[in-house]
C-alpha cells in the first residue's frame, strides 16, 4: 500500500523521528509501493515480538500512523500490541485491534501519562472504547486538547462521524463551538466530510452555533452546499437558527455556490424558500453571472423569474447579460433572453459595445436580435451606425438583415458617400436591390470617389449590377463625375475598360448620350473603341455611326 497520499503534516511530524535521511523524506510523495517496502525495511521486525522490548515512542508513533491511513494489506501481523514506557508515552493497542481487545493490553505499575495526538486518533478512527480509557482511566487526558494535525478531539471524532465519540467528548465538557487553526467548528468540520449524522447531533446540542464564521468567512451551510451535501443542506435548512443568506469575504452565497457547482436538487431547496438574499451586484459570485457561463439556460431563466432583477444592470467586466449571452454564442439562451420584453437588445457595456456588436459572429442570434421592434438599427455604436459598421466589414448577410427593417437608414455614410454608392462599388446585387426600393436613396447621388452608382458599377464592369440600376426609372446613365479632370459618363469608362457587354447594355439604353462626350472631346469613346476593335460586325457598324454622326 502506498504512502504518497498521506497529508505533509504526518511526515513533518512523525517520520522525520524516524528516518533521518532528507532523501528518503523527499521522495515519499512521489513513490508507490517503494515506500512501504523501505519503510518496514527502515524498522526490525523482531520489535513487534511480545517477549522483546517494546519499540521506541517515535517507532510506535509511526506505525500507529500508518495503521490508520494503510488499507490492511497485510502489515497488521505484526501490530500485535505496542507499548511505549513511561517517559514517553502509552499507546492503546485498541487503536490497532477491535475494542475488545482492550483486555490483552499490558499496563505498567506506575501511572501512565497519554501518548500526544492518542485521544486525536482514536477519536478520528472511530475507536470508542479507547476514548472512554483515554477520558475515565488515565489522568491528564483533555478532551480539549489541541494537536495541529487534527484540531481538538471533538474535530477528529466530527471528521470521521462518529456520533457516540462526539456524544462522550460532549459529556467530559468539549467545546462544541471551539474553532480550529483554520477557524472551523466542529459542526462545520462534518458538514464539509458530508458527516449527515454527526451534523444532525451537533444541530440538535442546545449550545452549538451553526453560524459561526471559519477565518475565510464560510458558515456550516455555505460549506454544506459547496460540496454538494444535499442532505445536510435539508437539515440545515429546516433548523431556524441557520442563516439561510450566509456570505464569505469574498461574497460567495449557497445560491451561488450551487450555481457554481451544478447541484440541482440544492439549487431547488433554495429557491423554494421566500427568503434567499443573492447578491446580483457585479462579481464573479453572482449566480446570474455564473449560470450564465456555464450555460445553463435553465437556471438563468429561474433566477430571473424568482427574483425582480433588471436583466439591464452590468453584471462583471460591465456587461450585460445579454451581450454576455451573445458573447459566448448560447443562441437557445439568447432566444430565450430576446423573448423577455424587460431584456434590453441596444444596452451597451460600459466601453460603449452593444449586443449588435457580439451578434456580427453569430448569424442565427443576429436575426433575433435584429428582428426586436425595439432594436434601433441607427444607434451610434462606437462612433458609427451599425449599417456603416456592417459596411466597412463587408458582412453581406447583416446588410440584407439590417436593410430589411423600414426604419434602417441609408441615405448617407459619413464620408458623404451613399451607401448605395458602395454597394454598386462593391457589386453587392442584393444589397442595390434593397436600397433601390427605399425612396431615401437617391441613384444619380455623386459620391467623393467615383460619382454616381452606375458610374461606379460601370468602371468596377459589375453587369449585373448595371442591369439592376437601368431597370429603374430615375437613374440617368449620362451623368459624369463632378471632377474637372474625369468628366468620362458610364459609356466612355466601358469602352475604357474594353468592355463589350458593358458597352452593348449601354446602347440599348434609348436615353444613352451616343455622342458621349468627355473631357477630351466629342465622340472620344466611340472612337476610341473603334481604333481597337476593326474586326467586329459590332465594331463596324460603331465605325459606320461615328461616321455619320455632326462633327466628323
Amino acid at each position: 500500500m502506498s504512502l504518497q497520499n498521506l497529508p505533509a503534516e504526518l511526515f513533518e511530524d512523525v517520520l522525520q523521528d524516524v528516518f533521518q535521511s532528507f532523501w528518503l523524506l523527499a521522495n515519499f510523495r512521489r513513490s508507490n509501493d517503494i515506500v512501504s517496502q523501505i519503510a518496514f525495511e527502515a524498522v526490525d521486525p523482531k520489535i513487534f515480538l511480545r517477549e522483546n522490548k517494546p519499540p521506541s515512542s517515535p517507532t510506535a508513533q509511526w506505525l500507529l500512523f500508518t495503521k490508520l491511513y494503510w488499507n490492511n494489506q497485510g502489515q497488521n501481523a505484526f501490530l500485535d500490541w505496542i507499548y511505549a514506557p513511561h517517559d514517553d508515552a502509552l499507546i492503546l493497542s485498541s487503536l490497532i485491534y477491535p475494542s475488545d481487545a482492550i483486555e490483552h493490553v499490558w499496563l505498567p505499575k506506575e501511572e501512565p501519562r497519554p501518548f500526544s495526538g492518542c485521544l486525536h486518533l482514536a477519536s478520528t478512527s472511530g475507536e470508542i472504547e479507547v476514548v472512554k480509557e483515554l477520558l475515565q482511566v488515565i489522568k491528564g487526558t483533555d478532551a480539549n486538547s489541541f494537536r495541529f494535525l487534527f484540531g481538538y478531539s471533538l474535530h477528529a471524532a466530527a471528521h470521521g462521524g462518529h456520533v457516540d465519540i462526539l456524544s462522550f467528548l460532549l459529556q467530559h465538557w468539549a467545546d462544541v463551538n471551539r474553532r480550529n487553526y483554520l477557524g472551523r467548528s466542529p459542526i462545520l468540520v462534518a458538514a464539509q466530510m458530508g458527516r449527515k449524522k454527526a451534523v444532525k447531533f451537533l444541530l440538535s446540542y442546545p449550545e452549538v452555533q451553526p453560524n459561526i464564521l471559519s477565518f475565510d468567512g464560510h458558515t456550516v451551510l455555505l460549506w454544506a452546499v459547496k460540496w454538494g451535501w444535499t442532505d445536510i443542506v435539508k437539515s440545515l435548512l429546516s433548523t431556524p437558527d441557520v442563516d439561510p443568506n450566509p456570505r464569505a469575504k469574498s461574497d460567495d452565497t449557497p445560491l451561488s455556490a450551487t450555481v457554481r457547482g451544478g447541484f440541482d436538487d440544492i439549487f431547488d431547496l433554495l429557491l423554494q424558500r421566500s427568503d434567499p438574499q443573492p447578491t446580483f451586484r457585479g462579481g464573479k459570485f453572482c449566480p446570474l453571472w455564473l449560470a450564465t457561463l456555464k450555460g445553463d439556460s435553465c437556471k438563468v431563466i429561474c433566477l430571473l423569474d424568482r427574483f425582480s432583477f433588471n436583466p439591464n444592470t452590468f453584471l462583471r467586466h460591465r456587461h450585460t447579460l445579454l451581450c454576455k449571452v451573445i458573447a459566448l454564442g448560447n443562441t437557445a439562451l439568447a432566444r430565450m433572453l430576446l423573448e423577455r420584453s424587460e431584456v434590453g437588445p441596444n444596452f451597451k457595456t460600459s466601453k460603449g459595445v452593444a449586443p449588435f456588436m457580439n451578434a456580427l459572429h453569430h448569424l442565427e442570434i443576429l436575426e433575433l436580435l435584429i428582428a426586436r421592434k425595439d432594436f434601433d438599427p441607427n444607434r451610434i455604436i462606437l462612433g458609427f451606425r451599425p449599417l456603416e459598421i456592417v459596411y466597412d466589414l463587408k458582412n453581406e448577410k447583416a446588410i440584407q438583415l439590417l436593410l430589411s427593417r423600414d426604419d434602417t437608414k441609408s441615405d448617407l455614410h459619413e464620408r458623404d458617400s451613399s451607401f448605395l454608392n458602395q454597394a454598386a462599388s462593391n457589386g453587392n446585387l442584393e444589397v442595390v436591390r434593397q436600397l433601390l426600393l427605399r425612396p431615401e436613396n437617391d441613384p444619380n447621388q455623386q459620391s467623393e470617389r467615383r460619382g454616381t452608382p452606375l458610374r461606379e458599377t460601370a468602371a468596377g464592369n459589375q453587369i449585373a449590377v448595371v442591369r439592376e440600376f437601368l431597370q429603374v426609372e430615375q437613374v440617368n446613365p449620362n451623368l459624369r463625375w463632378n471632377l474637372p479632370s474625369s468628366k468620362s459618363p458610364p459609356l466612355c469608362l466601358a469602352v475604357s475598360n474594353d468592355s463589350l457587354g458593358m458597352v452593348q447594355i449601354l446602347l440599348d439604353q434609348p436615353n444613352v448620350d451616343i455622342i458621349c462626350q468627355d473631357h477630351m472631346g466629342p465622340h472620344f469613346a466611340l472612337r476610341f473603341f473603334v481604333a481597337r476593335r476593326k474586326y467586329s460586325t459590332f465594331y463596324c457598324a460603331a465605325m459606320i455611326l461615328t461616321s455619320i454622326l455632326p462633327g466628323q
